[in-house]
């Protein structure tokens, strides 16, 4: 997610797309789609020169601590169909299963040409061995509580993370 971020964001700005910032109540300049880094994962970075990249993968872990709070907060879990875009987005039987949970119709056959999903003039999204470093350095200095979410359901057996999750030390 973090990395498809970073390329919309580039896409964004090469496009000269107006609009993109915004400028806070001091003056600060915000891309749109985007947290401030003001908010209190980026404090434990503090005096780390955070990669955009690195900027997007803390925003994406901070967005699903939050959503996860409320989950628990509210006891909504069973109202979520939780999926692992990466190892089953493009799953026939899980996106059935996921309009059954949410009792949609569908077609007989889905026509959604799942084998595609490239970014309009990037290409595909690919981790490369420079984001694979960046990502271990946002694992090992990650605040406990932060950690402790990844190492439970639904992120225990996300695709791609178990690499990662051996350099969560702490809880």
């Amino acid at each position: 997610m973090a990395k498809s971020e970073l390329l919309r964001e580039q896409l964004i700005y090469k496009a000269r797309i107006p609009f993109v910032d915004y400028k806070s109540d001091t003056g600060d300049r915000y891309f749109r789609w985007a947290l401030t880094g003001k908010e209190t994962i980026y404090r434990h970075y503090t005096g780390h020169t955070l990669s955009r990249f690195q900027f997007y993968l803390l925003q994406w872990i901070e967005i699903e601590y939050r959503a996860m709070r409320l989950l628990k907060q509210n006891q909504w879990h069973d109202r979520v169909f939780f999926i692992d875009v990466d190892a089953q987005l493009k799953d026939e039987g899980v996106l059935r299963r996921m309009l059954q949970f949410f009792d949609l119709r569908h077609k007989r056959r889905f026509d959604m040409n799942l084998r595609r999903n490239k970014t309009p003039f990037v290409g595909p999204t690919v981790i490369t061995p420079q984001d694979e470093r960046e990502i271990e350095e946002v694992m090992e200095n990650l605040p406990d509580n932060y950690k402790t979410m990844l190492k439970q359901e639904p992120y225990l057996r996300c695709f791609g993370w178990e690499t990662f999750r051996q350099l969560m030390r702490g809880n």
